[in-house]
């Protein structure tokens, strides 16, 4: 019987946002294409997404992302 349970999947589209675009590059270093993608989002006011990315992120890495987006 307990071979007959089925586990659901999570689909692909609930992937961690950090999954879909990583912020920091094999080195460690934060990544420009990551930059890039909260710059758009802040552009284009994406609440959702930039809440999702906030919320993942440690401190230390907020504060890195902070860094990088200062010009």
């Amino acid at each position: 019987m307990a071979e007959d349970i089925e586990f659901a999947q999570p689909p692909a589209a609930q992937s961690s946002a950090l999954d879909r675009v990583p912020m920091r590059d094999e080195e460690g270093q934060v990544r420009h294409e990551f930059v890039e993608e909260i710059t758009r989002a802040i552009a284009a006011v994406d609440k959702p997404l930039l809440r999702e990315v906030v919320a993942e992120l440690h401190e230390a890495d907020l504060g890195d992302l902070i860094a990088a987006l200062e010009p």
